[in-house]
């Protein structure tokens, strides 16, 4: 939601993430980061190139930790 901070948006996809894993729901990691690079709005398509493309995987926490000192 683009009228919510970048915190309060990581907070409900973990909150949806925890969720999931509690009715029985597997999700591979690896799709949770390209759901969150995905899901952020337009105004943050440079980062999710940079994050794309800076390396060869990622795991979802670094791509939390980068949004939140972004």
């Amino acid at each position: 939601v683009e009228d919510k901070s970048i915190e309060d948006n990581l907070d409900y996809f973990n909150k949806i993430v925890i969720d999931l894993e509690n009715i029985g729901v597997k999700i591979d990691y690896e799709d949770l980061v390209v759901l969150i690079l995905n899901s952020l709005p337009k105004i943050y398509s440079n980062f999710v190139d940079t994050m794309k493309h800076a390396r060869g995987s990622l795991t979802l926490e670094e791509v939390q930790v980068a949004l939140k000192s972004k």
